[in-house]
């Protein structure tokens, strides 16, 4: 269970950093 956890968290979290990426571009433009 934890090792499926930390494998589903680690590319939603990069996914989540993606989105904050884009949404502070996307608010400075």
């Amino acid at each position: 269970m934890g090792c499926f956890i930390f494998s589903f968290s680690f590319p939603l979290r990069y996914f989540f950093y993606c989105a904050i990426s884009l949404s502070f571009s996307i608010t400075y433009t």
